[in-house]
């Protein structure tokens, strides 16, 4: 029962999120079912709670969606958060609880009532399908907005949020007498804020296997009971006092510590098992866990686009799931229970470790069983330290010693860091693993219904076959991807086996890296580890710093230039023994017996960086493409070479497409790279005009995403990822019938059985009796 409220919920989110439904609607429909739900028996009030579920998560969905006008605003509120790594930027929550990420320049500090004033934007979502998406990573955290603000007037103190960093100076004044590289890793532990450890610390739990550690979890709140009941228990406390005392305490904790998930996801469970215990009813942890989960994504249905939550419950999910079985065929080898738990969890979270992150540490297991117990003794003497404040510097080197050890064991382990795994998987993936595990974990359901097996066989053939011929039927195709890098360029182009990169993407500031965003992550997203032919238009940043980047994480074969500098990325590509080649006007590179690309600038006649910058048409089986990097107007004069598709100039830029260059190419496709509120308003309002009126089909990356344009033998298709992220995909279709036939096809049978199963238990318990 608890599971189908728990999909019904998840479905309400994803379909509330593809689909505008009014929450009027819902509520009367509701309203209905509750009418229903008391006239109903047993089995109807069953589907009856699973679609008011449905809807109520629906209805907070779009709460949380509700239309916020965008522009100049001035607004109330308190802070509520600061960040350590940025000075400037804060958490605000309003009158009505609405919190907002904002940037100022104020002196601010938590607790503070201010009247801010500023422009409210909506934070930047997924552009690219590979992309984080940092909307949703935002809205995980109940942020739905971001302000840059021009003005913050001091109204006075909140002491309720204040008490949040007076709780933070007091541990930062209890564990001041460790050494500092270990106050970091503390303060990050009990504060559950990596903010306070330097990139290479994090970096070497990450490699490890033990980012949980940081992460404050079951494992914290555990301690945090264990502690508390064992204190209390010396006292002679009765155990439902002991154990209410411990979850209050608890939840104060989770609170001042601003409620990361997995501590609420145990602070939840260990609740719902209090009220059972109370209720003397028998309530099993899996129950629990997928109840915590409901109340979890009731209050915030957003939290399911967070790792945090899929890595915290699948965790817990995997050791009541696995550790007793694979612990019970272990006999009597050593550390056995931390070997069944740390590969429990391994089964349940390598393909979200592989969808998130990239990557999966194998040395996690040996860190687990080695070097978590370790650490789970310095936690426990870090929480006495706070505790007893008093006792601190007699703690401290014990503390220290412990960390220190700890710390040059996760050093050793971290050698061996080849072992780990990095490749990319998607959602199909991942769905189909889940599916098949949990085949395997019904097997013994299911094994003796030979037609249901059947099915199964025949299906899953069917899919392998379907999925053969979209390979390779997409393999054939000549595809050129205008990926979204912000205010910068980059365009992949896939033909066979052959790999062609136009640009890199980069930007001025060095702080940010749009090459490792964007670039990178669509090498990684498409497992891509050679580049063939590589053309560096001109060498601004936004063009070629992102070279830096992905030279040393794919190969690249050979480099294109139009002139030669002695800048960094020459040299790069010159020390990696790359062939560099430089083209001049009337060049032809052939790429296959289909392709070719012919040079039509001459650099040699400029003087401006922009104006030098390679010009070429590539021409796939007469399918003709203009790429014109950032030149003005006075190149584009002299270029008369017909096109199907051009790459618009400079982002889109007043200074370039001009409308007699328009009229000479006639293109009947347009591509613009620009980022979502630039600074510089690309693309110009005058340039989108010009490619309207000669009826040029257009589309820009700040509006559209991706850009894709696909040519097969029979037509081409001109995509974009934001147009194109909602459609139905076919095989969720054919997962779907399958679905539906395999219910019509065995419901009645499944239902028989429960019933005679039911009978049976009972007939026990009548002979029992």
């Amino acid at each position: 029962m608890s599971i189908m409220l728990l999909i019904a919920l998840l479905l309400g989110v994803f379909v509330a999120n593809m689909i505008k439904i009014s929450s009027i609607l819902c509520l009367c429909t509701i309203i209905l079912l509750v009418v229903f739900y008391k006239r109903s028996d047993i089995k109807n009030r069953i589907y009856v709670s699973i679609l008011i579920i449905f809807l109520v998560s629906i209805i907070s969905v779009n709460f949380r969606n509700k239309n916020t006008l965008l522009g100049y605003v001035s607004l109330e509120g308190k802070i509520i958060q600061d960040f350590i790594d940025n000075e400037n930027k804060f958490i605000f929550s309003d009158s009505y609880l609405n919190k907002y990420l904002i940037y100022s320049k104020e002196d601010l500090k938590i607790g503070d009532k201010v009247r801010i004033k500023g422009e409210i934007k909506l934070p930047k979502g997924k552009m690219n399908p590979y992309d984080f998406n940092y909307r949703n990573y935002l809205k995980a955290k109940g942020i739905d907005y971001i302000i840059y603000c021009d003005s913050a007037r001091y109204l006075g103190k909140s002491f309720i949020d204040e008490v949040r960093a007076d709780f933070r100076e007091y541990v930062k004044s209890a564990i001041s007498f460790l050494k500092e590289d270990n106050q970091r890793i503390v303060m990050s532990i009990l504060l559950a804020n990596t903010s306070y450890m330097d990139e290479m610390s994090k970096s070497d739990f990450r490699e490890s296997g033990l980012s949980h550690v940081l992460a404050v979890s079951g494992l914290h709140i555990c301690i945090i009971l264990y502690v508390v009941e064992t204190l209390l228990k010396l006292v002679r406390v009765s155990k439902i006092k002991r154990r209410l005392f411990a979850i209050i305490l608890a939840f104060i904790y989770i609170y001042l510590i601003y409620f990361p998930i997995g501590a609420l996801r145990s602070f939840f469970m260990f609740t719902i098992l209090f009220m059972s215990f109370l209720g003397k009813k028998k309530y099993k942890p899996k129950d629990a866990l997928i109840l915590s989960a409901i109340i979890t994504l009731l209050i915030n249905p957003y939290a399911i686009y967070s790792p945090s939550f899929m890595l915290s419950y699948l965790s817990v999910l995997g050791i009541l799931l696995f550790a007793k079985t694979i612990k019970s065929k272990m006999g009597s080898v050593y550390f056995k229970e931390s070997i069944a738990i740390t590969l429990s969890v391994s089964i349940m979270i390598i393909p979200i470790s592989f969808y998130y992150f990239e990557s999966y540490s194998i040395l996690g297991i040996i860190s687990n069983i080695f070097v978590l117990p370790i650490y789970t003794l310095a936690i426990i003497l870090s929480y006495f330290m706070v505790i007893f404040k008093f006792a601190a510097p007699v703690i401290s080197p014990a503390v220290d010693l412990i960390l220190d050890g700890a710390g040059l064991l996760i050093k050793l382990i971290n050698k061996l860091n080849f072992l780990n795994v990095n490749f990319y998987v998607g959602i199909f993936q991942v769905i189909t693993y889940y599916l098949f595990l949990l085949l395997i974990i019904k097997r013994y359901v299911f094994i003796k219904y030979q037609a249901f097996n059947k099915s199964i066989f025949i299906s899953s053939v069917l899919i392998l076959i379907f999925s053969m011929f979209n390979y390779i039927n997409k393999k054939d195709n000549f595809i050129m991807d205008f990926l979204y890098v912000d205010q910068a360029e980059c365009t992949f182009i896939k033909n066979n086996k052959t790999n062609i990169m136009i640009d890199t993407a980069g930007s001025r500031d060095k702080n940010y890296r749009p090459g490792k965003i964007y670039t990178l992550n669509y090498l990684r997203y498409n497992s891509i580890d050679k580049i063939d032919y590589l053309f560096l238009t001109h060498f601004d940043e936004d063009h070629a710093e992102g070279l830096l980047d992905i030279i040393d994480e794919v190969e690249i074969k050979r480099a294109y230039v139009s002139y030669f500098e002695d800048n960094e990325y020459i040299k790069a590509l010159l020390e990696r023994g790359v062939d560099v080649y430089l083209v001049e006007k009337n060049d032809i590179i052939n790429i296959d017996d289909n392709t070719t690309i012919e040079i039509l600038s001459d650099s040699k006649n400029y003087r401006d960086a922009n104006n030098k910058s390679m010009v070429f048409v590539l021409n796939h089986r007469g399918f003709k493409s203009l790429f014109t990097g950032d030149i003005y107007k006075e190149v584009e004069e002299h270029i008369y070479e017909d096109a199907d598709l051009l790459k618009v100039a400079h982002h889109g830029s007043s200074t370039s497409s001009s409308d007699d260059f328009l009229k000479r190419t006639t293109p009947v496709y347009a591509t613009i790279s620009a980022g979502v509120d630039n600074y510089y308003n690309h693309p110009d309002e005058d340039v989108i005009k010009r490619l309207n009126e000669n009826n040029i089909l257009w589309k820009s990356t700040n509006y559209d995403g991706q850009i894709t344009l696909k040519i097969t033998d029979a037509e081409a298709e001109f995509t974009s990822y934001l147009e194109d992220r909602f459609k139905l995909n076919p095989w969720v279709v054919i997962g779907a019938l399958l679905i539906v036939i395999f219910i019509y096809k065995f419901g009645d049978y499944f239902d028989v059985q429960r019933t005679l199963q039911r009978r049976y238990q009972g007939g026990l318990l009548i002979l029992r009796i």
